[in-house]
């Protein structure tokens, strides 16, 4: 009797949870289904990515360069309305924001990192054009969870997420396959490496040749979407010789920090590496900033409230800017949160450990 009476409470608390969760998903499409959007820019990537899922049915046409193994997770939206599929988005969206902001201490700091990253100016833009950044925080978080418990079908899942946008995670995949080669047992990084494989390398064998081919057929590369060096360089008529000296300062510094830092991979560390991917990708988007924001500049803030807001300002500043040299202004402060965050990274990780190099912290 006494475990019926403890069960009792609990499933009250799920089908209290699950009401919830179901009024949230009502009110996000009733939203989403009766805003006027005729005549505005609202829900101009969604639009277009619709598209190519409308049906539940996977196809690659013009604007719509996600890896394959993206397409097969988000082709079932394609069975909602586009405007109720793009609602339905925007909640996971924030949902997964909250859930990326660390539980500190004091709380007050849980909560004002809660509403700085939701209320933000790069998570209305991201909800408003409609877009997949929330997988790629979300893969993230739960690559870095997976991580430090060695868990490797939460690893798998994580390196499918955040590679949704290559030119955001790379870098990430890249140092977390380093680290997980140094720390993990072979038997349990062999698993997640040939789980990953599997579907890359299924996906591929499916989709991969129309993928390529929607890539070389996308206008925006060097357009004012893209806030990578080479399209503010190659727009501001720079010599060559000094993008590539630029791209490669980047890439020591961050090679160098992730080499010599802790093996804890912090957030921060997280953050320093997708802001030097936009960087040195061939083609990033500015709303991509909102992964850097929610990965890295959140969790500084927490730490060192002042740097932070002021980097969080920054970003919110970009409303302000005229469009013309908006993608000019992102490239900027991408450098800035990049250089903040390695900096932070070299001072907590690098600096203050004894000795230097290839410190051995716990997982």
């Amino acid at each position: 009797m006494s475990s019926l009476r403890r069960a009792r409470p609990n499933l009250i608390l799920v089908l209290i949870a699950a009401a919830l969760v179901l009024a949230a998903v009502g009110i996000f499409v009733w939203f989403f289904e009766q805003f006027p959007i005729e005549g505005t820019s609202l829900g101009i990537d969604w639009i277009t990515l619709y598209r190519s899922m409308a049906g539940g049915q996977a196809r690659y046409e013009p604007g719509f360069i996600n890896p394959p193994w993206t397409a097969l997770m988000v082709a079932p939206l394609g069975l909602l309305s586009m405007r109720a599929s793009w609602g339905l988005l925007a909640l996971l969206t924030v949902a997964v924001e909250v859930a990326s902001v660390p539980r500190a201490t004091p709380r007050w700091r849980t909560y004002a990192g809660i509403l700085l990253l939701i209320v933000s100016i790069p998570t209305l833009r991201h909800l408003a054009d409609g877009n997949f950044e929330g997988l790629v925080i979300a893969g993230v978080i739960l690559s870095l969870w997976a991580y430090r418990r060695q868990q490797v079908l939460g690893l798998i899942a994580g390196v499918l997420l955040v590679t949704a946008k290559p030119q955001v995670g790379g870098l990430f995949v890249l140092a977390l396959g380093l680290y997980v080669l140094q720390r993990w047992p072979r038997r349990q990084w062999m698993q997640a490496a040939a789980g990953v494989l599997v579907v890359v390398v299924g996906t591929l064998a499916w989709m991969g040749d129309d993928w390529l081919r929607t890539i070389r057929l996308t206008p925006d590369f060097g357009s004012l979407m893209d806030v990578s060096l080479r399209a503010a360089f190659n727009r501001a008529g720079i010599p060559t010789v000094l993008y590539w000296a630029a791209l490669s300062l980047i890439l020591a510094v961050t090679g160098g920090i992730v080499w010599r830092s802790a093996r804890t991979f912090s957030r921060e560390k997280a953050g320093m590496l997708t802001a030097a991917a936009l960087l040195v990708a061939p083609y990033s988007a500015g709303n991509s900033a909102l992964t850097v924001m929610a990965v890295g500049i959140i969790p500084l803030f927490q730490k060192r409230p002042r740097l932070g807001l002021a980097l969080i300002l920054l970003l919110n500043s970009t409303i302000l800017i005229g469009r013309d040299i908006s993608a000019y202004y992102t490239t900027a402060l991408l450098l800035v949160l990049w250089t903040a965050q390695a900096w932070w990274v070299w001072r907590s990780e690098i600096r203050l450990t004894p000795g230097g190099s290839y410190p051995t912290a716990a997982v």
